[in-house]
């Protein structure tokens, strides 16, 4: 999965950094009840007799594809 972890339009995203606060203050996870509704969340395909190298990162918005 992909994802930016916050939406790119600060009224969208405003109220996330007062809940990670209060949050992170009360339970140590700044995640615990963010608001994921506006965040896009894309799937990451790999396709079949694709390489993949050791120590490689798959990075968002790639498309990895073959040819024969």
């Amino acid at each position: 999965m992909d994802h930016d972890s916050h939406s790119l339009e600060w009224q969208e995203r405003k109220q996330d950094v007062l809940q990670g606060y209060n949050d992170y203050r009360e339970t140590g996870n700044i995640i615990k009840n963010k608001d994921w509704s506006n965040v896009p969340i894309e799937q990451v395909v790999i396709k079949d007799r694709c390489w993949i190298e050791f120590n490689a990162s798959i990075l968002k918005g790639l498309q990895l594809v073959t040819t024969q």
